[in-house]
């Protein structure tokens, strides 16, 4: 009679620690949803500002590039006009030598000839030199490094997004021998093809169903977002 009431007290024992278990568990259901749910509010308005930002450095680009485009043409358009011009006045001069040429007032032939043949000086007429095939060529190069800049750096960041989210864990196994066996991140490389997107979203490894395990509750992260494969 005393064994057994030496046993009902363990029962007892291991009912409260139980209980307590059951309580910690569902407190840490309430507690990882609110907290899941912020954390995807906040990636979401993050994520968003991103591309807000980068929205609007790329309406910067554009309008750095419409302006320059203006500014551009309308100085190539006015070197345009100003040699239409030139090219107009010269040919209304050897017109004009052509009809003297025939005429027989040779006293009206030299006064007018003097003024007719006097040709523009080098600085009447600046030389310009173009580039026919004047191209933004440089900036779409620019913009593409850039692009591949930001891809390089996201593709490691992610990394050590996706391993904070898998560092996330509401139990852990108290025994050390359950605790070698919980959970890990699986093969890194998974994890960089999904962060570069070609593969996909790789998950957690570790048993099933582990031997009668002890729980200890709260969130659990990895001391170090950039070693994808240690354990919490």
């Amino acid at each position: 009679q005393k064994q057994q009431g030496v046993t009902q007290s363990k029962f007892q024992q291991r009912i409260q620690e139980k209980e307590k278990e059951l309580q910690d568990l569902r407190q840490a259901v309430q507690s990882i949803k609110r907290s899941a749910q912020a954390a995807v509010e906040d990636s979401e308005k993050i994520f968003n500002e991103l591309i807000t930002s980068i929205e609007r450095r790329c309406s910067e680009v554009k309008e750095m590039i419409r302006d320059q485009e203006k500014a551009e043409v309308s100085r190539t358009e006015g070197l345009l006009e100003r040699l239409e011009q030139e090219i107009a006045e010269l040919r209304r001069r050897d017109a004009e030598l052509e009809q003297l040429s025939h005429t027989e007032d040779h006293i009206h032939f030299l006064q007018s000839c003097q003024s007719l043949c006097a040709l523009p000086g080098p600085g009447d007429l600046p030389r310009i030199t173009v580039d026919p095939h004047v191209s933004f060529e440089a900036v779409r190069k620019s913009v593409s490094e850039l692009k591949e800049r930001l891809e390089d750096i996201c593709k490691g960041e992610l990394i050590k997004v996706f391993t904070s989210v898998k560092g996330v864990y509401t139990t852990k196994l108290m025994t050390r021998g359950d605790f070698t066996q919980c959970g890990g991140f699986g093969d890194p490389s998974d994890v960089a093809a999904w962060a570069s997107g070609s593969g996909a979203t790789p998950t957690p490894t570790g048993p099933a169903h582990p031997a009668t395990p002890r729980f200890g509750f709260g969130y659990s992260r990895p001391p170090s977002a950039d070693a994808p494969g240690q354990k919490p």
